[in-house]
């Protein structure tokens, strides 16, 4: 999981996008450093898939629900929506 966790700070939109699809597919609860990091892209999508895969993986500690909670103030309606 490496690979996917670095995958999640690469410059290209896409593959950010995919690494967090991929590891909330997974369920690798070694992610979660790395999936509540990319909860502050500047693109909403990674956003959204990052916290839908801190969802998939389950409790994630308190780490992740911090992060988590700011996500109900997130400036994209889909986000919002999805954290509700």
């Amino acid at each position: 999981m490496p690979t996917l966790n670095r995958s999640l700070g690469d410059e290209n939109v896409w593959v950010r996008r995919n690494a967090a699809e991929a590891l909330g597919n997974i369920g690798d609860v070694g992610a979660v450093s790395a999936l509540t990091g990319a909860l502050t892209d500047d693109d909403w999508r990674i956003r959204f898939n990052s916290a839908f895969a801190l969802a998939k993986i389950g409790p994630a500690g308190e780490e992740a629900v911090s992060a988590l909670g700011k996500l109900v103030r997130d400036e994209n309606r889909y986000v919002r929506c999805g954290m509700t």
